[in-house]
């Protein structure tokens, strides 16, 4: 073949063909991420002294709505002041038997009045607290407290948690038998 002078030479080498992320990768990706996302969610408050709650009621929409996971600190009864927003179990008699989160109103000597963000209403109890250690609220993520009692609900661990588990073995299985050594198979000695 005869190139003209004018046309540059040009070599076409051919480029190796980028593969794309099969469907299979792609799902135990995210199960994979989804799952360290949860055990972040899981191990990282305990790790920092924290413990987290799923916010019940609305009694504190306007700064922390129903469905929040919440995220308490223990700190010394003492150090507690009026604005401080805490969680605890009202007293016997309340008529309530979960744990609440509100915001301290009044403080006399060692009786605590909460209150509700929603309305403003003072609590009907007043809280003397035996434990000189007291669960502040320091972090709220709206909507997540929702989230993980759906991840926690039984049909919804058996319903997509298994799947999810299988799907993640399979792939796990292929990579391993992907590169695994292939052994020769062994032949019997040979005899003269």
């Amino acid at each position: 073949m005869m190139i003209a002078p004018h046309e540059p030479y040009v070599e076409l080498i051919p480029q190796p063909r980028r593969r794309r992320p099969r469907l299979r990768q792609v799902l135990a990706t995210v199960c994979v991420l989804l799952g360290l996302a949860l055990a972040a969610l899981v191990v990282l408050p305990s790790a920092l002294g924290l413990s987290g709650h799923v916010v019940r009621d609305d009694a504190m929409s306007g700064s922390i709505s129903a469905g929040s996971m919440i995220f308490t600190k223990p700190v010394p009864v003492a150090d507690l002041v009026v604005g401080d927003v805490i969680s605890y179990l009202p007293p016997d008699g309340s008529g309530v038997d979960e744990v609440v989160t509100r915001r301290v109103s009044a403080i006399e000597h060692d009786a605590f009045t909460t209150a509700r963000d929603v309305d403003g209403v003072v609590d009907p109890w007043t809280v003397r607290f035996d434990d000189p250690i007291q669960q502040q609220v320091v972090l709220d993520l709206p909507v997540l407290g929702s989230v993980a009692d759906a991840v926690t609900s039984s049909w919804l661990v058996w319903g997509l948690g298994l799947p999810f588990a299988l799907l993640a073995l399979v792939v796990l299985g292929e990579a391993v038998v992907r590169r695994w050594p292939a052994r020769a198979p062994e032949r019997a000695p040979r005899t003269n």
